[in-house]
């Protein structure tokens, strides 16, 4: 099977699984072939080990069912989850049971597994109000100190968010780390663990189906969960993360709620473009390895300096209802450039986009832009009329919404923000002079959301400049 036949079906079980789809038990075991592992690293043997890791559990004592009433717990019995909470009876609290018993073959889905294998498993989930009934009940031991939710082994914790959504998500949440613990045997790097809990968590409940791994279209889906904005905040502070700073992030980073917000967002673009298909869908053989961070990086391979790129224009363009199709974009092979060439660009093509040009180091190039185009802006409603330069009244990212940036990117695996130097143009001509040999991108400064309500081009013609 070829490296494309492989990313490609790869991409379409990850994609068809995180969209709530049923993949018949045949489909999902046949995930060996389609997920190669790094080589000494055989995904029987890491599913051996993680339950000879299990055996090892030290359990829990036995929850003494008779105080309950007296204590104010109610106990909801599901297929796969013994659900506790001290909340009143009400559709979504009572619901919980069959959300999780739900996921648990969705999760068993996603990660190329039956379901068939998971139909003995069992988890205890306590959603908490007061926590002392709970602490007398004994359902808190070995638990430590927590904030929002924890899971330890066959138990997972979350305390009342006083939202309904936040409830199941954080309760998928800790279901996924307990489901990943019992079947991969650990719950390393930090930042594959938490993101992924983080990604599948993300769901549509409609009272009947439940659908996992969704990207939010707006804040109001998914209330309580605040990641975007975090990273939106983040890029108005200039504190934005390195691609090296998510992966090197271990357990006590995630004191703070940021690293969660990281670490979605780093899972969320690797499973959104096709190229980084085998290195995320390996990931989870590969959390009992001390240097699983190293394996992740070989399989990326080549991909190492793209994905770094594409790290950048994610996290400095990140919205709700994103598009994705920058990310799966290949670039055309630049030429060297003799004459002038008359550029045509659409305000529909997100992201960065290479104008398959290769300009020198040093030289000084002309950038000329002509003409206008519509921007659709979505709190008015409608397109408006935009040049180069954007709509000075309107921001997207921190810069003039549509306004239109060029640049040559930084080369290597780990620079420090590839686009950064990028110039904004103007109708009219601007001067660009690359540090670096390589290829000249343009960048309409655009919502994804937005780009296929706009319309219209921009004439961009570069030329020599000496």
């Amino acid at each position: 099977m070829t490296w494309l036949r492989i990313a490609a079906v790869l991409t379409l079980l990850l994609l068809a699984t995180a969209a709530g789809a049923s993949l018949p038990a045949q489909e999902a075991e046949s995930a060996d072939s389609v997920s190669p592992l790094p080589d000494g690293i055989d995904r029987n043997e890491v599913l051996a080990e993680a339950a000879r890791r299990r055996s090892g559990w030290k359990g829990f004592d036995e929850l003494e069912y008779a105080q309950m009433s007296r204590l104010g717990i109610r106990l909801v019995r599901g297929k796969h989850v013994e659900f506790y909470t001290d909340l009143d009876e009400s559709k979504d609290v009572d619901s919980i049971p069959v959300v999780l018993d739900e996921a648990v073959n969705g999760l068993a889905l996603f990660f190329g597994l039956s379901p068939e294998d998971y139909k003995n498993w069992r988890v205890e989930a306590f959603l908490i109000s007061d926590r002392e009934p709970f602490e007398i009940f004994g359902a808190l031991k070995r638990a430590p100190d927590f904030e929002h939710g924890y899971s330890l082994e066959s138990r997972v914790w979350i305390y009342d968010q006083k939202q309904a959504y936040y409830n199941r998500f954080l309760l998928l949440h800790e279901l996924t780390h307990a489901f990943m613990n019992w079947t991969f045997g650990d719950l390393n790097p930090r930042w594959y663990s938490e993101g992924i809990a983080d990604y599948l968590a993300l769901h549509r409940w409609d009272g009947e189906k439940l659908t996992l791994g969704i990207f939010p279209d707006s804040p109001d889906e998914v209330p309580g969960f605040g990641r975007i904005d975090r990273i939106k905040k983040a890029g108005r502070e200039r504190s934005r993360k390195t691609l090296d700073d998510v992966l090197d992030f271990e357990a006590d980073d995630f004191l703070d709620n940021d690293s969660y917000a990281w670490s979605w967002s780093l899972v969320t673009l690797l499973f959104h473009s096709p190229r980084y298909a085998r290195a995320i869908g390996a990931m989870p053989y590969l959390m009992t390895r001390s240097d699983a961070n190293r394996l992740f990086t070989e399989l990326l391979g080549d991909e190492n300096p793209r994905l770094n790129r594409d790290w950048y224009e994610w996290i400095a363009s990140i919205d709700y209802a994103a598009d994705f199709s920058s990310f799966a974009r290949d670039d055309p092979p630049p030429r060297p450039l003799t004459d002038p060439v008359e550029l045509t660009l659409s305000p529909k093509e997100v992201g960065w986009r290479s104008a398959g040009i290769r300009l020198e180091a040093g030289k000084t190039y002309l950038l000329r832009a002509e003409g206008r185009f519509k921007v659709f802006e979505k709190e008015l409603a409608r397109a408006l009329p935009c040049e180069a330069a954007g709509i000075s009244i309107r921001y997207f990212a921190g810069a003039p919404l549509g306004q239109v940036a060029a640049t040559v990117p930084q080369s290597g695996a780990r620079v420090v923000n590839p686009w950064k130097g990028a110039v904004p143009l103007r109708n009219g001509v601007v001067r660009l002079t690359p540090d670096v040999t390589g290829p000249l991108f343009f960048r309409f400064n655009i919502p994804g959301s937005a780009a296929e309500k706009s319309s219209g081009d921009l004439v961009i013609t570069v030329s020599r400049g000496d």
